[in-house]
């Protein structure tokens, strides 16, 4: 795996292997795009020296898959009895044996309890509650590490379950740490634009600290194309600015407006002629400032 994708994830990668060498459960929580397989995939190495390492894409939908990962991860390693040649009907040799995948999940976890294995988990995010019984099973005799998107946490019935892990999140790169990777990838895909340094711009803003869309923006559009993105995008938030300070001052004016009117009412009613004309010259003040108001909405030329 290539190094330019984890600038900015020492930190996150050094608790991970210290979680690993400390027999610890790491949950490693990050949005779609932030670089979480990537990590994984890049630490296997590392990971390989303290133990068996299985790696699993998921947990579900379909717990059948997630076992037969964890049999795959066995049967590399010879963990399994009378294994052969032929890894596929070794599998279907050694699920005859079993009914349910309940008991599948208690043979391997029996399997994993005599050696250190470090189970990898891509993505725990679809665990269901039947299969998390055996997932704190796996946790107790393994030393997992799970990759999850936040929203996973707010499942219903899950938060117990969480807390058997460390967490580890994986936030976007800064301003500094997403440059550092747009100038590898300019160099690896040989990108050629008029102005780099307008290119780069382009690239940040649209990227938003995503390792992945950094990698995908360079890799799959012209900088003529994303230039002229970022442009659009410019100008779209200069709108957007806009509508909110008109938002903002909608109510400021709607009260200065009922005001002036509601003083001119009462005033004649009463028979107050000063703050009857007073009423009528803040009124006044009101209709001849709006133009001026609404002048200072409109977005500047850059």
């Amino acid at each position: 795996m290539k190094t330019e994708q984890f600038i900015g994830r020492n930190a996150e990668a050094r608790t991970l292997i210290a979680n690993t060498e400390q027999g610890r459960a790491s949950l490693l929580i990050a949005e779609a795009g932030m670089g979480k397989t990537a990590l994984l995939e890049f630490l296997q190495p590392l990971l390989e020296q303290e133990g068996i390492l299985i790696y699993a894409e998921r947990v579900g939908p379909g717990f059948t898959a997630f076992l037969k990962q964890i049999f795959e991860g066995l049967w590399e390693a010879g963990r399994v009895e009378g294994k052969s040649k032929d890894l596929s009907e070794d599998y279907k040799t050694w699920s005859k044996h079993y009914k349910s995948n309940d008991e599948k999940a208690a043979a391997l976890v029996a399997l994993c309890e005599t050696e250190k294995v470090i189970l990898v988990i891509d993505d725990a995010s679809g665990i269901s509650p039947g299969s998390r019984p055996w997932l704190i099973k796996f946790v107790e005799v393994c030393t997992v590490i799970a990759g999850i998107e936040p929203s996973a946490l707010k499942k219903n019935g899950s938060k117990r379950f969480w807390k058997h892990f460390d967490e580890v999140r994986l936030g976007p790169l800064s301003k500094a740490e997403s440059l550092e990777l747009i100038e590898l990838l300019i160099s690896k895909y040989k990108v050629n634009a008029d102005d780099m340094e307008i290119y780069k711009r382009a690239v940040l803003d649209l990227a938003q600290g995503s390792p992945f869309e950094i990698n995908r923006l360079i890799k799959y559009h012209s900088s003529e194309a994303l230039v002229k993105s970022r442009e659009i995008m410019s100008g779209s938030e200069i709108f957007v600015e806009r509508d909110v300070k008109q938002l903002a001052l909608a109510p400021l004016l709607f009260i200065i407006t009922a005001f002036a009117i509601a003083g001119r009412y009462i005033a004649r009613v009463q028979g107050d002629m000063d703050f009857y004309v007073l009423s009528a010259i803040l009124l006044g003040l009101f209709i001849v400032a709006a133009p001026l108001l609404r002048m200072t909405l409109k977005p500047r030329s850059k």
